[in-house]
């Protein structure tokens, strides 16, 4: 799944099960499945898994981060 970020709108989204979620990154934050050790995405209505390299774009992109690193490296 790859996340887009709209720069100009401030928004992202994503496509899963064929239907299109988007968040403005205002509304949107990082947090850490420590079971899964992976990051992930929430935005209103949903919750998913992404990839590190994906969380680190967003939180450039100014999406609020509140993962626990350490629970993603034991």
């Amino acid at each position: 799944m790859i996340v887009e970020i709209d720069g100009s709108t401030r928004a992202c989204s994503f496509c899963l099960g064929g239907k299109v979620y988007r968040s403005l990154l205002a509304d949107t934050y990082l947090s850490t499945d420590a079971d899964a050790r992976m990051s992930v995405l929430n935005i209103p209505g949903i919750s998913v898994h992404i990839s590190a390299e994906q969380a680190e774009r967003l939180a450039d992109a100014g999406v609020k981060d509140k993962r626990n690193v350490l629970a993603m490296e034991k």
